[in-house]
Formats: structure tokens, sequence, C-alpha cells
């Protein structure tokens, strides 16, 4: 059975009474499936391990993963780590890098039958949640693009050859330099604004100020360079995200504690995040966010101004957006430091949570900020 007719086939009894209700239906029913459709006979433990254990017993029961690909010399290239249908992954990606930190292996994959997050565990200075390259929705996605993806990264020929691990790199390196160039015209620093500023003309009287540069950099008007740019009048309602900035159950006003000051990471649900500007933290924050509620993330997209939603699935709705990591979802990326902060605790709120969950460090401070 080709992969295509096995995701087929998955997808016509979701909902039936054939749907899997515990984690190994969820191992028999579908992740075994797919494997053996990408070229890997769970039958044969030299291509295929089931409780492979990846650390010596300590009589914890513990230790062991669900699913290990193997090499030709018995060497475990991939780990695959399944839970039970409807359980949130972002709680068990810890146990999955755990198995991980005990073998080297190139591809890691936490799935619940319906989603699968896709890891190259083999990347050093970024966090578990950034080292995650492809997310696949079983059930929703275009079967093309999960048959493509999965062919991709899973195939037993792709992980075997390298081919897998060259390609999770590949795509790692452009969500990681696109995010890093979307912070950078988000929220210009420092030293990309002297170098346009020694760039201008001789006549000192033509150098474009601060204001002018960033407005240009976020492609506004250097002409309003003199406004605050808090956010655009035309697309921010009386629901305007700056708001949330001054609201005392945010924090309070957030505008003097933050204008000036250069995030260098955030902490939300107990998971830290290292980034280099406001933008970089709602970036983290909405990727959180999704990582938690990925079923109903698409809620993020009633957050709006007067003319259009800051969340949205199509990339064509924004002039300036951001992605959001590999989610499919990209942000409105027109924002001041205020309203990027603003805008993280609407979405924070939005899904039922409160704005001082977000703690945010700042450079040369020892206190955080909510």
């Amino acid at each position: 059975m080709s992969l295509r007719e096995v995701i087929e086939r998955i997808r016509s009894s979701d909902g039936t009474g054939d749907t899997p209700q515990t984690e190994e239906e969820v191992k028999v029913q579908i992740v075994l499936p797919v494997l053996e459709a990408l070229g890997w006979d769970h039958q044969a433990p030299q291509q295929v391990r089931l409780e492979y254990r990846v650390r010596p017993d300590t009589g914890t029961g513990g230790g062991r993963v669900d699913i290990a690909l193997m090499t030709q010399n018995d060497i475990p290239v991939a780990l695959v780590e399944i839970k039970g249908p409807g359980i949130q992954l972002d709680t068990h990606t810890g146990q999955l890098f755990d198995y991980v930190k005990e073998r080297s292996v190139e591809i890691a994959v936490l799935t619940n039958g319906k989603t699968w997050w896709l890891y190259h565990p083999l990347i050093n200075g970024l966090t578990i949640q950034q080292r995650r390259f492809a997310d696949v929705d079983l059930l929703s996605d275009p079967i093309e693009e999960v048959v493509a993806t999965l062919r991709r990264f899973l195939a037993r020929s792709a992980v075997l050859d390298g081919d897998a691990s060259d390609g999770a790199m590949e795509r790692l390196k452009a969500i990681h330099w696109e995010q890093t160039w979307s912070e950078i015209l988000g929220e210009p620093n420092s030293e990309l604004i002297d170098l346009i500023t020694r760039q201008s003309p001789i006549d000192r009287r033509l150098v474009p100020s601060v204001d002018q540069i960033e407005h240009f950099l976020l492609g506004q008007s250097v002409s309003h360079a003199s406004e605050n740019i808090d956010g655009d009048p035309d697309t921010l309602g009386s629901d305007d995200p700056i708001e949330s900035a001054k609201d005392p159950e945010a924090g309070g006003d957030q505008r003097k504690r933050t204008r000036g000051k250069r995030p260098i990471g955030f902490e939300l649900w107990k998971q830290y995040t290292p980034v280099r500007s406001m933008r970089g933290v709602l970036i983290g924050v909405s990727n959180a966010v999704h990582d938690r509620y990925s079923d109903t993330f698409e809620r993020a997209c009633q957050l709006r101004g007067s003319k259009r939603s800051y969340f949205s699935n199509d990339k064509g709705e924004f002039d300036s957006r951001i992605p959001i990591g590999n989610t499919g979802y990209w942000v409105e990326g027109t924002w001041s430091t205020d309203g990027a902060l603003g805008l993280c605790h609407r979405l924070l709120k939005h899904f039922g949570h409160t704005p001082d969950e977000l703690k945010v460090f700042y450079a040369d401070e020892d206190i955080i900020a909510n």
C-alpha cells in the first residue's frame, strides 16, 4: 500500500469506531503503517526496534523510546516517540530530547497520530522548539504536502543516505534566517542604523534621523517618521493591542518600562527562549501558543484591528509579515516595541492565560519585566 493510500485510509476512519483511543492503537493503526509505506519493515528488527532502550535500566521503568529506526550497522538513526490521541505534544518534548541525548540521532519525531513534529537534534545553540523543522497534520494538511514531507524526511532511503538530515538542516537554515531578517527589519538595531547613516550624503542636513531610517526599514513612509509608530491607524481599531500594554492586568504601563530597552530573552510556561528584539518575543510567544493549542490556533485570527486580523494563515494578507516558525501562520509585522508586547499580552489572554505568565528579560538588567 502506498503512503498516500495509507493516509487516505487513516483519514477515512477518523471519527469512526476504528479511531485510535490509546497510545498503543496510535502506534499500531497509524505510525507503523506510515513507516511501512516509507520503506521501514517493522517486523525486521534490523530496521525497526520497538520499545528501544536508549539508556541502561535504572529500575524506574524509563529509558525506552517507542520506536527506533536503525542503520544497517544496527545503530539508531531516528527516534519516534508516540503519545495518545489528543495529547498536547508540547508537554512531552523534554522526554523526547532526554532520549535524544543518549543517542546521536539525526531525526527525532514526536507524534500523537494526528500531529507529527519533526526535529533535527544535532544542532547546537538552539532551543528544542527552534530545532523543529516540520509540522505535519496527518488529517487536515493537503495530502500532497503530507506525502511530500514524510517522504523527504522519513523515507528509509532518505534517512540512511543522509538526505533527510541535509534537508532538515536546509529547512532550519531557511526558517532561522527568515526570522532573523524579519526581526532586523521589524526592529532595526543600532549597527544597521549606523551603517545606513554612514552611506548618507556628505551634506549632514540630508542625513536621515533614526526614526526615518526605522520607518524606511519597516516599509513605512519616511515622511511620517515624526509620528508615534505604535501601529498603523488604518489597521488598528479600538482593540489596539497597545492598550493591553497599559492595562493594569498586564502589569502596568509597559511603554515606560520597555521603551529603549533591548530584550535578550523571555520565559513563558517555565520555558526560556533567547531573542534579540521584541519582535523575537512576539514570534516566540506566538510559536509557544501554537505548540500548546495547535488544533485551535486558528482562533488567533480573531484578534484584529479595524480592517484585518493580526494573525493569518494567508501570507498574502499582510504587506509586512513575520512567519511564526514553520507553523503556516504569519503575524502582522509593523509593530513597535510596545505594540509587539501588547499583542503578546492579547494573544495570551485570548487563549485563557494572563499577561503576567510572560516574563521578558532585558539587556543589562537584573530585573524581569512582565
